[in-house]
């Protein structure tokens, strides 16, 4: 009876550590994944900041264009 009880014991660990195991992988990937998403996300910001601030930097220039044609 007792070979029995630790046979099942030594099962139950056995699932419990198994579980543990996937359930860890889980959380790696799902970190992975946001991390992924969180860093993708703040490459679209930094590309719209960047094309924002080229946007600006063209409409200066060509109003700084325009400005001088009017001087000469």
């Amino acid at each position: 009876m007792q070979e029995a009880h630790d046979d099942t014991r030594d099962w139950l660990e056995a699932v419990e550590k198994e579980r543990i195991d996937v359930y860890g992988i889980e959380n790696r990937r799902n970190e992975r994944v946001k991390g992924s998403f969180e860093e993708w996300k703040l490459e679209v910001e930094n590309r719209k900041s960047e094309e924002t601030g080229i946007q600006e930097e063209l409409m200066r220039e060509a109003e700084e264009r325009k400005d001088a044609r009017k001087l000469h």
